[in-house]
């Protein structure tokens, strides 16, 4: 029986969102209480969203214009091709710890030894977006062939000065590796998400269904309902993170709760129950909100525009429908 309910909610559903309604299936022709459908043990489903989130849309501290897409790649610079104890993902919570940052950095450098395109690449980012702290630091390092390189530094490109930067790690491994450790807190502990948010488009649904939906609801103080509302969904990503989400919808009483999300996954929207301002908000269009916090890092990934969160909404009522 639960299927035929499914069933005639689904062909509802395909009512409700069409523009244009035949004056034989219009309800507004029924009066008020003349038909029930289902009964207490009844359960009808309704998708009420499907929505797609660009990893461009993602951004780092309000004062700052940077993408997460250009934060990994930033942070990618610093990372050796293999980590310590060869594992597969950083804990970004301690990586604030210097024993543990110091041990990915000193693979980093063990790698540049060996790994001259790597040593390249991490020189040219240091020129390219630390250029003049670099020469400072130079300046006041108190070594004679620093303070001197860092005037030169001031008088060549940043490919140029990458190359050189080069060879004074090769040639001042100590100095060189004091000064990377310190410029690469700016990309390394650089990673406050501002909280998504996601535009909800409002919903094609006709007063006549809107009022089947919550009409009989149960108050919120009923702690066992039988005629109730509940959101559930999912939601899977392709960002190279795991991620801890805390989603809400604006204007509502909607908390989708505590999700930990983690690349390639789908998570599923455990159920809550929502009353009937909520789904009238729902209805009128809002704004899904969610804070981010980063807890894990997979390096070297394929972290680009095309990568999303997909996030499925649905909507479930039990009891029975008033027509």
């Amino acid at each position: 029986m639960k299927h035929f309910y499914r069933f005639i909610l689904s062909i509802c559903a395909v009512w409700l969102l069409s523009s244009c309604v035949d004056d034989a299936y219009n309800l507004s022709n029924i009066e008020d209480g003349d038909i029930a459908l289902g009964g207490n043990e009844s359960e009808f489903f309704m998708p009420l969203a499907s929505i797609s989130y660009a990893a461009s849309n993602i951004q780092i501290n309000a004062n700052e214009e940077m993408s997460a897409i250009e934060l990994y790649n930033r942070i990618n610079i610093w990372i050796p091709s293999t980590l310590p104890g060869n594992a597969t993902y950083i804990d970004l919570q301690q990586l604030k710890q210097p024993a543990y940052k110091n041990s990915i950095l000193n693979a980093l450098y063990d790698e540049m030894e060996q790994q001259e395109q790597k040593r390249l690449a991490v020189c040219l980012h240091v020129m390219e977006c630390y250029k003049p702290g670099l020469i400072e630091m130079l300046q006041e390092s108190g070594n004679a062939t620093l303070a001197l390189a860092a005037q030169h530094l001031n008088t060549i490109t940043n490919q140029e000065g990458s190359a050189l930067l080069a060879t004074l790690f090769a040639a001042c491994p100590n100095e060189i590796r004091a000064v990377f450790n310190e410029l690469s807190d700016n990309d390394l502990l650089n990673y406050n998400i501002q909280d998504a948010r996601i535009r909800i488009p409002s919903l094609d649904i006709s007063e006549e269904v809107e009022t089947m939906l919550s009409d009989n609801l149960d108050p919120m103080q009923v702690t066992n309902p039988t005629n109730a509302l509940y959101l559930f969904g999912d939601i899977y990503s392709d960002f190279p993170f795991l991620c801890h989400f805390n989603p809400y919808i604006l204007e509502s009483q909607i908390n989708l709760g505590e999700l930990s999300v983690d690349k390639q996954v789908t998570t599923p929207i455990q159920e809550i129950r929502i009353y009937k301002e909520d789904l009238q908000t729902l209805i009128n269009g809002s704004f899904l909100v969610i804070p981010i916090t980063l807890e894990r890092y997979y390096p070297h990934a394929d972290f680009n525009e095309n990568s999303k969160l997909d996030i499925s909404i649905s909507l479930r009522k039990t009891g029975g429908l008033t027509l």
